[in-house]
């Protein structure tokens, strides 16, 4: 796989991306392993290193830009590795608070990518045995999906976050309610068998 997206390295940590650039120790949330291979011509990732920033930032080409701000365009693909258990998502949104103040959620996201690329180019990205969406199975919705308000016109804010480009965190504008985890589990396809499995 070196070869076909190559390796930035820029990731060191020995720990997992929970919110907003954030790490803490991985956990696994699925119980099954499904493996898958897949490949591209993605080309070698630029990286650079920003003035006053501590490690590299991924550089996208001009080919995948974000915008100003780093937003998605309402098309593109957004991942979450695993099953989306409600009760871990819970835990993770708490964690999230307890760092940042905000209660949010990690993704990851490439534009012009589709899911499995998508955990394919993380996975290129990172350190061997660092990858953050190394499960065995990906969830995904669109950025658009994601932050539709819903009726009461309660939404959710995907930001990117970190110093990882790819990576977004999702806010909820206040303490997550039922509702809120009815509708994100409502956003996202079926659970499918993820190509980068593994760390």
């Amino acid at each position: 796989m070196d070869q076909v997206f190559g390796r930035s390295n820029v990731c060191n940590s020995a720990e997992m991306t929970t919110c907003a650039g954030q790490y803490e120790p991985c956990r696994s949330e699925d119980a099954s392993e499904t493996r898958s291979l897949a490949r591209s011509t993605w080309q070698t990732p630029t990286v650079t290193q920003q003035p006053g920033e501590e490690g590299a930032k991924e550089a996208p080409s001009t080919s995948e830009s974000l915008g100003q701000s780093g937003h998605l365009s309402d098309d593109a693909i957004v991942v979450r590795g695993g099953v989306m258990n409600r009760s871990n998502l819970i835990e993770s949104a708490a964690r999230c608070r307890a760092k940042t103040g905000r209660y949010g959620l990690s993704f990851f996201a490439w534009p012009g990518l589709d899911a499995g690329l998508t955990a394919l180019r993380v996975k290129a990205d990172h350190s061997p045995g660092l990858n953050p969406l190394g499960h065995s199975v990906l969830r995904e919705s669109t950025a658009g999906e994601m932050q539709q308000p819903d009726d009461s016109g309660r939404a959710f804010v995907l930001e990117q976050t970190g110093s990882y480009r790819g990576h977004y965190t999702l806010w909820f504008p206040s303490e997550p309610t039922p509702q809120d985890w009815d509708r994100l589990e409502r956003m996202f396809r079926p659970a499918k068998p993820n190509p980068a499995r593994g760390r």
